[in-house]
């Protein structure tokens, strides 16, 4: 059964424990203090569209709540576990959005008859009450959902539903699997909205380089680069060009997706008998019942852990230096995987992308200003100035020399290829690739723009993603901004950084080189956030 999202309840989990899924999210909330017991945990498919919402402090209810898109609009699901007890009003009304239809899955430890239980306590009388007051409603299954280890305690309902708002229609069933005491309710409603899913990757390891080289070979050729106008439509028509050369010579593939249905059969049979026999279990009680499905529940996690050795014993028999399959293999297990919680906004927190987006550009904004003009800065033009006079500009100087193909070769064997490319989307890879014909007009085009002292547009943009740096992820200046410039770019800039870096002091300002390192031609990079963090 493909279940796009599980509520947790009383997951037993501490902080140094961890929960992972294949192709899900895990949100969980742990017990502050460290005792057994309790927490909860929501479980979602990556393909669902969905974020975290911040929760309210509470104290009689344990909670962890996502809110997802679905063709009737938000819809927030909370998991929530309530350990025996009072249960407060005041919680529960903090966490049903008066706006927002909410459904609150879990065991809340209050039993009453009008949603199935077999018999009321006080905690459910009160929960009765005050559903009738503020107008939220209460459901569970019809089948018991708790089946005590001992036959002298009868099964009952204590896993049920608080919903508030909801429009669409709600299915309830329980079923019989897994190895807790609680059986899980499975919940039907609506349609949920999907996230868009990656597309299909080019894969250079199998790419066609011969003929990536031909079809640049057939597009590229000589034009005119008279004028800035010139340049910028030649690197368009460049860049246009490397792309089509890669979607005809490398291939496409989609991303490989592990998944977690893809048991051997022997397993999958010992599933169904366990299943089997804990259904009998639950109908009759009786003591060889329960024998015999403690006995395929443990034969059944041996299988598994068996299993789980042999799959290890085989992706590390495989592992090579040479291909980083080595590296890749101790950053996933080492790797600290968490996911993004919602961040500190001015007013409120930001718990959807299209709030954070709002909350980094604010700080952005805040963090990047221009410097006040100072009296430092004042007397550094006069003193420009001063020099200027002194050492008029000859006409015959000239400030770069012209670089050569050979030169735009060894600079692109610098490049690195697992970088990640710019907003043209070309990788370093295919750069290195170039045929003679494309390093010519390359070359071509940078010097044009020496020429021309010009720097093209297109490669002044930039994405910008946000990096986490390792520090507490609710604060939005935690999150550190990178630039993703074009490789093109990145190649035009090292040229000059490494022939013309060091200028002779001796000289006249004007006519020392006008190249800085690491620093462009005329303004600097415009940038386009990626939304990425």
């Amino acid at each position: 059964m493909d279940v796009s999202i599980a509520l947790i309840s009383e997951t037993h989990l501490q902080g140094s424990q961890k929960l992972n899924l294949a192709n899900h999210r895990v949100y969980r909330t742990d017990r502050a203090t460290g005792a057994k017991g309790g927490g909860t945990a929501v479980i979602v498919s990556t393909k669902v569209k969905h974020h975290e919402i911040a929760l309210p402090p509470v104290g009689s209810v344990e909670a962890t709540g996502i809110q997802i898109q679905t063709t009737a609009g938000p819809l927030r699901l909370i998991a929530a576990y309530s350990p025996p007890g009072k249960l407060c009003p005041k919680d529960l009304d903090a966490l049903l959005d008066p706006s927002i239809p909410t459904i609150i899955g879990g065991d809340l430890n209050a039993k009453h008859q009008c949603w199935n239980s077999r018999t009321a306590n006080r905690k459910g009388h009160a929960l009765l009450a005050h559903s009738k007051k503020v107008d939220f409603v209460v459901d569970g299954p019809t089948q018991p959902t708790h089946y005590p280890g001992s036959a002298l305690h009868k099964p009952d309902v204590l896993d049920i539903v608080v919903m508030k708002n909801l429009s669409q229609s709600m299915e309830l069933e329980t079923l019989t699997a897994l190895t807790s005491d609680h059986n899980p309710v499975l919940i039907t409603v609506g349609d949920v909205l999907e996230n868009q899913q990656q597309g299909p990757r080019h894969n250079y390891k199998k790419a066609d380089w011969s003929l990536y080289k031909r079809c640049l070979e057939e597009t590229l050729g000589p034009g005119p680069l008279r004028c800035i106008e010139d340049i910028d439509q030649a690197v368009h028509h460049f860049t246009a060009a490397v792309h089509t050369a890669i979607e005809r010579s490398v291939p496409k593939q989609k991303p490989q997706r592990c998944s977690i249905y893809d048991l051997p059969n022997g397993i999958k049979k010992s599933i169904a008998d366990k299943n089997r026999a804990r259904k009998e279990w639950q109908r009759n009680r009786t003591p060889d019942l329960l024998k015999k499905y403690n006995e395929l529940t443990r034969q059944l996690k041996m299988q598994i852990s068996q299993h789980r050795g042999e799959k290890w014993e085989a992706a590390t028999a495989n592992l090579k230096d040479s291909d980083n399959s080595l590296w890749r293999m101790t950053r996933r297990l080492t790797g600290k995987k968490e996911p993004n919680p919602p961040i500190q906004g001015k007013i409120h927190l930001a718990c959807s992308n299209r709030d954070k987006a709002e909350v980094f550009a604010d700080t952005l904004e805040a963090s990047f200003r221009p410097n006040q003009a100072s009296k430092l800065a004042a007397e550094v033009e006069q003193e420009v100035a001063k020099h200027h006079l002194e050492y008029p500009p000859e006409k015959e100087a000239t400030t770069i020399e012209e670089c050569s193909t050979d030169e735009v070769l060894t600079l692109s064997k610098t490049l690195k290829n697992g970088k990640a490319p710019g907003k043209d989307k070309i990788v370093n890879h295919a750069i290195k690739m170039l045929p003679d014909a494309a390093v010519v007009r390359l070359t071509e085009i940078f010097n044009a723009c020496m020429h021309h002292q010009y720097f093209p547009n297109s490669w002044k943009e930039a994405r910008v993603v946000f990096h986490k740096a390792g520090k507490p992820l609710r604060d939005p200046a935690n999150y550190r901004p990178i630039s993703l410039l074009s490789g093109l770019s990145k190649l035009f800039e090292r040229y000059p950084r490494t022939s013309h870096g060091l200028c002779d002091k001796r000289k006249p300002p004007c006519q020392r080189t006008v190249w800085v390192p690491e620093r462009t031609l005329n303004k600097s990079p415009t940038s386009q956030s990626s939304g990425h963090h």
